[in-house]
């Protein structure tokens, strides 16, 4: 057994796998990783079916430091990453006792992954290990030892793979459940409008600076009950504020849910960095 210790971490950064299933009844996110192209790539590059749990790092400098052998699987962009201060353009990293690895801030996601072959063996809770506060599984901070299976093959070879995001400003949406009680038309009209994005944004929600101008509701938007939501429904306040729901949001919302943004859109949306201008074409 090994352990890596985390010697510098910040907020956002979280322990994900594939997600907690069969508990939103109870209130219970699904949890999972915020980008799922760049999680399954890490435990790929890593030699691990693609559900083991990985390190999910919000892009600040991330620090640790490890005690016996391993492999690990970077999920981002190239030179992020560096092993005792040495910067690695490869996917797959080879480590030695004692290594120093450093994820630094990157320029083009927000949301990086760093498996580990065998997974991170933290504790896991309603069968999974991903973070979520609300029940007692804290992400991992400075001083934190993470446990993992030591060892690797010594013909193991470094993969020079890494899987590249594209910032993309346009993003796909579909009709969400009450897509229905608002006018098509106004919809599409408002929807050609650039949204900047909350820079207060998180793992529960997306927001946006601007609202969404749009008129013609066909009942009173005060009037919705509580519905089910899941990750990647759009939401509308009656003030026109509006939100998108992502892995640790609540179960259930009383606001209206016109639109819906679906997998891989939801992982490329994910990685805009907060702040940018982004654009929703509505599937037809």
């Amino acid at each position: 057994m090994g352990y890596a210790q985390i010697l510098s971490s910040g907020p956002g950064c979280s322990i994900q796998d594939a997600g907690r299933y069969g508990y939103r009844h109870l209130g219970v996110p699904v949890s999972g990783p915020m980008d799922n192209l760049l999680f399954e790539a890490a435990n790929y590059l890593a030699g691990n079916e693609e559900i083991c749990a990985a390190l999910e790092i919000f892009n600040v400098p991330f620090v640790l430091r490890f005690s016996a052998p391993c492999v690990l699987g970077y999920g981002g962009q190239a030179g992020d990453t560096d092993i005792n201060g040495f910067r690695q353009n490869h996917g797959t990293l080879k480590i030695n006792s004692g290594d120093v690895v450093t994820v630094h801030r990157s320029l083009g996601v927000n949301w990086r992954y760093l498996s580990i072959n065998g997974g991170w063996l933290t504790k896991s809770l309603l069968g999974s290990r991903s973070s979520l506060s609300a029940i007692g599984l804290m992400p991992p901070g400075k001083a934190v030892v993470l446990p993992y299976l030591a060892g690797f093959d010594e013909d193991y070879e470094q993969s020079s793979d890494m899987v590249v995001r594209h910032i993309q400003i346009e993003i796909q949406v579909k009709p969400g459940p009450d897509f229905d009680d608002f006018d098509a038309a106004e919809l599409s009209r408002a929807l050609e409008t650039k949204y900047t994005l909350d820079p207060n944004s998180n793992r529960m929600a997306y927001g946006f600076m601007e609202r969404l101008e749009v008129f013609g509701f066909k009942r009173s938007i005060e009037n919705y009950h509580s519905a089910p939501v899941f990750p990647g429904i759009i939401q509308l306040t009656p003030s026109g504020k509006f939100f998108v729901i992502m892995k640790d949001g609540q179960s259930t919302g009383g606001y209206p849910r016109p639109l819906q943004i679906e997998e891989p859109y939801l992982s490329v949306f994910a990685q805009l960095p907060f702040g940018n201008k982004v654009r929703f074409h509505l599937k037809k």
